[in-house]
């Protein structure tokens, strides 16, 4: 009578190892029989073996490539096997238990790759890689009087404010968890945590601020050309006293008694023009640069 205790395979060859015990008399068949009458008080002995099967020495044990150990949720990493060897074949270690040279892994865990044989009993077991889904952060965001708040991640998590009516561009400056828009719109943010794992929430409109300019200023003053890629220009008959850049946070970025305002060494994004007359009349006109 023989029990099997464990069955694993050996780190240096892929030969697979059985261990157990038994009373008597073992048969491990081809006519090996291992036998041990031994008695103690009168009952047989229970006696313990080791036994190898396969001569497998020459297994190779394959390595897996994988760009990095984790992934963001609902993507997938690319696993694969180094220098594959056409004489064997290939069983990867978790469900669905694939057997090509690669596979897209889209669940954590520890995953390996065994290298088979064309006779199915020698085998070489790669190392073992543990494998992480991280989640994506919360993109929830809260409006109050016009003020757009983001919900608080992690420690290490960033937020970059963009404007969903010009294509999503990044409004320059804004990073905080906070933002408040200058203008009316439709504005999102992209939350990065730690892990490099980014999620945009979605478009939240804001349409109860405006721009106080006199409606004949309007018919007055013109900005072109907007959208601008370098400089823009206002044209206008009135008496100018000064020329301001703002960003959307109204934080001043320039200031000029100029008509020409060069935008060319800033980030693309949405920028306000400030003019003020000199009779103290302010316009104000969004640009948005390229």
């Amino acid at each position: 009578m023989a029990s099997a205790l464990n069955i694993v395979q050996a780190k240096n060859g892929g030969n697979v190892l059985i261990g157990g015990y038994f009373k008597g008399n073992i048969n491990f068949g081809n006519g090996n029989t291992l036998t041990d009458n031994a008695m103690v008080n009168g009952n047989p002995a229970n006696r313990a073996f080791i036994a190898k099967y396969g001569l497998c020495n020459n297994t190779p044990q394959p390595q897996i490539n994988a760009a990095n150990t984790g992934f963001c949720e609902g993507d997938s990493l690319l696993l694969s096997v180094a220098s594959p060897d056409p004489a064997y074949s290939y069983l990867w270690s978790r469900s669905p238990h694939d057997t090509t040279t690669s596979i897209y892994v889209k669940e954590s865990g520890t995953y390996s790759v065994f290298a088979i044989d064309s006779t199915g009993e020698c085998y070489g077991k790669s190392q073992e890689i543990w494998i992480t889904n991280a989640p994506l952060p919360d993109t929830t965001v809260t409006v109050q009087n016009n003020i757009l708040t983001a919900t608080e991640n992690a420690q290490g998590t960033t937020y970059q404010w963009i404007d969903c009516e010009n294509n999503n561009t990044p409004i320059s400056g804004a990073t905080a968890q906070t933002f408040e828009p200058a203008q009316n719109g439709e504005y999102a943010v992209v939350v990065t945590s730690e892990n490099g794992c980014s999620d945009t929430s979605s478009c939240h409109a804001i349409n109860t601020l405006s721009i106080q300019n006199n409606p004949l200023l309007d018919k007055q003053i013109i900005l072109y050309p907007n959208p601008t890629s370098d400089k823009i220009n206002v044209q206008t008959d009135l008496d100018i006293a000064e020329v301001y850049l703002l960003d959307l946070q109204g934080k001043q970025l320039q200031t000029s008694n100029s008509k020409e305002v060069d935008l060319s060494k800033l980030s693309s994004g949405i920028y306000l023009i400030k003019v003020k007359l000199k009779n103290n009349e302010v316009w104000t006109r969004k640009v948005i640069k390229n």
